[in-house]
């Protein structure tokens, strides 16, 4: 069964790459991935037969950074032009506040090196 390429997300695609271009000025890597899942949710009794919308559908984006040490990530559902830059700060306050956090907390940092990943395009 093929399934129906998301407009929410294809909608999205400049923008994320904006986004993409916005944090790679402070990050040395930054990927985001996006989903659009949704599903049906079947009943059967013996008065009827239900059919509803799933409440395990799930739409949004989630930013990974490497911020120097190791890597953070911010997930969001609300995003748009008007957005943009208050969601790309928050990204970075993330990714910073978290390691200082850790450090005033007292919890150890692993260190990791920087993902080299390939540029795959497939549709499965």
């Amino acid at each position: 069964m093929k399934v129906n390429k998301s407009t929410y997300l294809d909608n999205n695609k400049t923008l994320v790459k904006q986004l993409v271009a916005v944090l790679s000025e402070d990050f040395k890597y930054v990927s985001i991935l996006g989903t659009d899942c949704v599903g049906k949710r079947y009943g059967l009794k013996r008065t009827g037969v239900e059919l509803n919308d799933s409440m395990w559908s799930e739409r949004g984006f989630v930013a990974r950074v490497y911020n120097g040490i190791n890597y953070s990530e911010y997930s969001f559902n609300e995003f748009n032009e008007d957005n943009l830059s208050a969601v790309a700060d928050r990204i970075r306050k993330t990714a910073t506040g978290m390691n200082q956090l850790m450090t005033d907390s007292g919890i150890q940092i692993t260190n990791y090196d920087v993902l080299e990943e390939a540029f795959i395009a497939k549709t499965f």
